[in-house]
């Protein structure tokens, strides 16, 4: 649930076809789920991009796959070319991955998106439709954000994760660190990162 999916190498399967089985547009006035935006385009290749397009052979050090190189994909298509959406788009999309799941055995939604805090997760509707889909049986992975180095608050960028991230029922990401090295042993929580605890309900 993401700014949708383009058309990439890394996204066929050996026979050169794509694996995203299924898009759908939330976005009014505009029926194409195809990528204008280039992030959900991204997220697809870190959850299942095959590294065919990388690799010594095309001018890369290594082969950059992702997590889960053989998955389909799902691309319900929620933010604009601008990167933009609004509740009610996300909510619908959920809504749909949920109406779709046995149809094609959706096991993860990823959402790399957000917005504030305004109220409790137990009342907030995006919340209310990410724990309607973890009820259903789907494991949901949300962004933390990109507010870690927010002080407007006095916080130090602490209290910064957005909606649905704020969900305990939700796998929330923050981002790392590489320190531009292969292994994780030095990794460290990226400066810009959102972090916890979160707002008014002060989960960890």
């Amino acid at each position: 649930i993401e700014s949708g999916v383009a058309d990439h190498a890394d996204l066929h399967d050996a026979n050169g076809n794509s694996r995203v089985v299924y898009s759908q547009s939330f976005v009014p006035g505009n029926t194409s789920a195809v990528d204008q935006y280039g992030h959900g385009t991204h997220v697809a290749g870190l959850v299942g991009g095959t590294g065919v397009s990388s690799g010594t052979g095309n001018g890369y050090t290594d082969k950059y796959a992702g997590m889960a190189p053989n998955v389909n994909i799902i691309n319900l298509r929620v933010l604009d070319q601008n990167g933009s959406g609004t509740d009610a788009q996300v909510i619908a999309a959920i809504q749909q991955a949920i109406a779709l799941k046995n149809t094609y055995n959706i096991r993860v939604i990823s959402m790399s998106l957000g917005r504030p805090v305004f109220e409790s997760y137990t009342l907030d509707p995006v919340d209310q439709a990410v724990e309607a889909a973890w009820q259903a049986g789907i494991v949901v992975v949300v962004a933390a954000g990109n507010n870690g180095r927010d002080n407007s608050m006095g916080t130090h960028g602490w209290a910064t994760i957005g909606v649905p991230a704020n969900d305990p029922a939700v796998i929330t990401v923050g981002a790392t660190r590489t320190k531009n090295t292969a292994t994780r042993v030095d990794d460290a929580i990226a400066s810009y990162s959102s972090r916890g605890p979160t707002l008014v309900n002060h989960v960890a």
